[in-house]
């Protein structure tokens, strides 16, 4: 879907999470659904853009990629927002200003760290 055929090796993610840190992935929706059922206490936080003619706007307003790309690109977008309202999510980040959507991501990691136990 997206050109791309790669993952995440489960060993690196262990490996991260016995250092006591949270591993963060950016993923597509149908990888946060295979992350999610191998590790239940994985939180999956969809961050999508204000509406679809923004991210068509700043797309193109970028100047870095042609009509061909933006078109694959928009078309994957909308693929993925479609599930967006899925109950499976824990949290929505809607990045309308990109400052305020990164303070709302950390909150939501910060929190997150405060409550969990570090893993040995």
């Amino acid at each position: 879907m997206h050109d791309h055929d790669y993952g995440t090796r489960r060993e690196d993610v262990e490996a991260i999470r016995r250092r006591g840190f949270d591993a963060l992935l950016e993923i597509d929706w149908q990888g946060a659904a295979q992350v999610a059922a191998r590790c239940p206490d994985a939180y999956r936080i969809f961050i999508l853009p204000p509406s679809v003619e923004e991210l068509r706007k700043r797309l193109t307003g970028r100047g870095q990629d042609d009509a061909a790309v933006i078109e694959r690109r928009m078309a994957a977008a909308e693929s993925e927002l479609a599930h967006a309202g899925e109950a499976d999510f824990d949290f929505r980040v809607v990045n309308e200003d990109f400052e305020v959507a990164l303070r709302k991501l950390l909150d939501i990691v910060r929190a997150d760290s405060d409550c969990r136990p570090k893993i040995g």
